[in-house]
């Protein structure tokens, strides 16, 4: 049986670029390593639990089917999809 994934939105980070992030994972330490993993920064375990919306997969992840990844969005007010870096 698969695990059920939960599903986050909130402000994405690094080396200088902001934007917003999209996540697919298996709990808020599962995203956190995600995130870690491509900005290459810790801390982002208290980020997700504090900030990020839980439960949200966000309007501009319309037709995009969830599956455990991250997607990040430099573009925020603009029409493109986030694209997946994970």
């Amino acid at each position: 049986m698969m695990k059920k994934l939960v599903l986050f939105n909130g402000r994405w980070f690094d080396r200088g670029k902001t934007g917003h992030a999209y996540i697919a994972a298996h709990s808020v330490a599962d995203a956190a390593r995600m995130c870690e993993q491509i900005a290459g920064c810790r801390g982002w375990n208290a980020e997700i639990k504090n900030y990020f919306s839980k439960g949200c997969w966000g309007t501009k992840m319309i037709g995009i089917t969830p599956e455990r990844g991250l997607w990040v969005d430099l573009d925020e007010y603009g029409t493109e999809k986030p694209k997946r870096v994970l």
